[in-house]
């Protein structure tokens, strides 16, 4: 799943229903936004865009926000096991 999670208004069953599709032993790949980082993004445009607020609450875009933590609790949720987690440039930077 690229970039899709965070566009889904209720991810864990959704996640839930891959677990129920894939192969035994298959596994789940995914990459979504860093929600700190989405912040820092929302700041920068609105230093650039004159009476723009920084708000990622009412992003019609993305309906959901993850950190690490938070998409590692939603695969947990869904019935993922051996979740691996780990953040990526540019959030790491």
């Amino acid at each position: 799943l690229l970039d899709v999670l965070e566009h889904v208004p209720d991810p864990v069953p959704f996640l839930r229903s891959l677990a129920t599709a894939l192969a035994p032993g298959g596994r789940l790949a995914v990459k979504v936004p860093h929600g700190p980082a989405q912040l820092l993004k929302e700041r920068v445009r609105a230093g650039l865009r004159p009476g723009a607020r920084v708000d990622v609450a009412t992003n019609l875009v993305h309906v959901g926000h993850f950190t690490p933590g938070s998409l590692r609790l939603a695969l947990a949720r869904a019935g993922f096991a051996d979740i691996a987690v780990s953040v990526a440039p540019p959030e790491d930077a």
